[in-house]
């Protein structure tokens, strides 16, 4: 019987076949699942960091689905969201990210 090596909790993709992004150096996969949420998981562990709902869209009246991926800096990260020719960066709020933080020198000093 198969099973899954990993799982990413509470990502709905059900018939989407939406890109996974990833970033090794900040060991973060971001998906947006056909639910319109933007999750962003720590690659290495599976623990759900952060969690945005993208307001849906119609394109010459159709709905369309967003792209999401990870864009990174020496000094930040954010979440880039492409939907109807418009590009929208997210930024976890800074509790979050204090959070984040935290956990990835964690990750980073346990290597």
């Amino acid at each position: 019987m198969r099973k899954p090596v990993f799982q990413y909790s509470e990502h709905r993709y059900h018939n989407y076949s939406g890109p996974l992004n990833t970033d090794e150096d900040l060991d973060l996969l971001c998906a947006l699942g056909h639910d319109n949420y933007c999750r962003i998981w720590s690659l290495s562990s599976g623990k759900l960091h952060w969690v945005h709902k993208i307001a849906p869209t119609k394109y010459k009246g159709e709905t369309k689905q967003a792209c999401a991926c990870i864009v990174s800096s020496e000094r930040r990260w954010f979440i880039a969201v492409a939907q109807n020719d418009t590009l929208t960066p997210l930024f976890p709020d800074e509790a979050q990210m204090v959070n984040f933080r935290s956990n990835l020198r964690s990750y980073v000093l346990s290597e």
